[in-house]
C-alpha cells in the first residue's frame, strides 16, 4: 500500500501502467462522489415538475443531545 502523502514526496512510485489498481481509503465519507451526480439530478427533476417540495423542518434538529 502506498499513501498519496508517499507519492507526492517522492517516497513512493505511483501506478506504472493502466493495469495496476488504484484504491481511495478516504474515510467515513463513502459516497461524497456522488454529491455532484445528485445535485444535477435534483435541478432536472425541479425543472420538469417532478417530485414534491417537503417541509424544511423533517430534515432539521431543534434538540441537542
Amino acid at each position: 500500500m502506498v499513501s498519496l502523502d508517499d507519492v507526492l514526496s517522492g517516497g513512493a512510485r505511483a501506478r506504472q501502467d493502466d493495469q495496476q489498481v488504484t484504491f481511495s481509503e478516504r474515510g467515513n465519507i463513502q459516497g461524497a462522489q456522488f454529491h455532484a451526480v445528485a445535485a444535477i439530478v435534483y435541478e432536472r427533476a425541479r425543472e420538469r415538475g417532478l417530485g414534491h417540495v417537503i417541509p424544511r423542518e423533517w430534515l432539521l434538529q431543534d434538540i441537542r443531545d
